[in-house]
């Protein structure tokens, strides 16, 4: 059965990026779009940003994204954060990320969630231009779908999904079934998304941040002094180093 129920979300995921045309974006309008959804799906979705988090370790040094912004990595945290237990009431906000630069004793453990954690990744080389964009919908998605599901709308009616998102959905029981589904996830998960995971390159349509290659970053094959060159590299790892995600996908 729960094989059969993550072969229906990835069918209704495939099935809304046929409905919705293939449109690539801009750095400023992957931002934009960001920020939109945490702050049209606040019972869903909270974000933050790895300068917010980890301060200074996300910073990009000799690039802007934007003639408007400077690069950010911006995280999505998705679940139905009013059933999380109050140990995690903070969970999805900067402050609970603790700052690496903060004493020991005033940090909060991360690593302590009721709930699988997941991690998903739209990028590391900027110009690999599909993964930030099916991310972003996925999250989208299954925000969405949670919003309908507890305001006891159908898929067909929801006024939460866009039109393509509910042709997605189908009709009747399997539309149901799906929407109950993609509800149960954030239920049941914790997932910190990265849709832009390497903000320089995904701005400057570029495989590296800048100089450096985002994904022989990390200390693998990769001797400790070469390594966490790139923000986007220090961020995944702060990332990494507080939480425990039992499942990650990378585009």
């Amino acid at each position: 059965m729960m094989k059969m129920r993550s072969i229906l979300l990835l069918a209704s995921l495939a099935q809304w990026s046929a409905a919705a045309p293939y449109a690539d974006l801009t750095y400023d309008a992957m931002r934009s779009e960001i920020i939109a959804l945490a702050r049209e799906q606040p019972r869903f979705v909270r974000l933050f940003t790895g300068r917010e988090a980890y301060g200074d370790l996300a910073n990009v040094v000799g690039g802007r994204c934007s003639a408007k912004h400077a690069c950010e990595h911006f995280v999505l945290v998705l679940t139905e954060f009013s059933s999380l237990p109050p140990h995690q009431a903070g969970a999805g906000r900067a402050a609970d990320e603790g700052r690496r630069e903060d004493p020991v004793e005033l940090r909060r453990p991360t690593n302590t969630s009721s709930r699988a954690e997941v991690f998903l990744s739209g990028a590391l080389h900027g110009d690999e231009r599909v993964g930030p964009l099916a991310t972003l919908a996925t999250i989208k998605l299954i925000a969405r779908a949670s919003a309908c599901y507890a305001d006891k709308h159908t898929a067909e009616s929801c006024p939460h999904l866009t039109p393509g998102e509910r042709a997605s959905f189908g009709q009747g029981t399997v539309a149901a079934q799906r929407l109950a589904w993609l509800a149960h996830l954030s239920r049941t998960r914790i997932v910190y998304a990265l849709p832009a995971t390497n903000p320089w390159g995904f701005a400057n349509r570029k495989r590296t941040e800048v100089r450096v290659d985002t994904n022989r970053d990390f200390a693998i094959d990769t001797s400790p002094s070469a390594c966490a060159q790139a923000a986007t590299g220090r961020v995944v790892n702060e990332l990494f180093r507080r939480h425990i995600f039992q499942v990650g996908i990378t585009f």
